[in-house]
């Protein structure tokens, strides 16, 4: 059993109050998120919902793990969103110097630029001998 996955399912049924809302909102089958709710309350060895054809309750157990449950999610995403924004595209910066510029002139100020100081920073410096007609 994934129980980052069945944590997951169940603070989606509780939020949802509706397994097949559950399933729908999880892209899911209600079978699954039965089936996922059982092995967690089996894993856990507690009822976390009171659960009839009509209704749904949590337990006090319910209750108490569904708001750490929601916490640990919430910190995951937390995690993940951070760690993706490091990974983030790094900002590039070209330049088309003149040609009266020298191309070896243009990239050592670049270099400059793209140094341990800016870790973030990448350069691109190009130059064309090509005249415009």
């Amino acid at each position: 059993m994934d129980k980052l996955r069945a944590m997951t399912t169940f603070v989606r049924i509780v939020e949802t109050g509706s397994l097949t809302a559950a399933a729908e909102r999880l892209g899911t089958s209600p079978t699954s998120v039965v089936r996922s709710l059982s092995a967690l309350e089996r894993a856990l060895g507690v009822r976390l919902l009171n659960r009839t054809t009509r209704r749904m309750a949590l337990t006090d157990e319910g209750r108490d793990y569904f708001e750490r449950c929601r916490r640990l999610l919430s910190e995951v995403e937390e995690a993940e969103t951070a760690l993706l924004a490091r990974r983030s595209p790094r900002p590039a910066a070209s330049s088309s110097p003149p040609r009266s510029c020298s191309g070896a002139c243009m990239s050592l100020r670049w270099s400059s630029i793209s140094s341990p100081r800016f870790p973030r920073c990448a350069s691109n410096c190009c130059s064309s001998t090509a005249s415009l007609i």
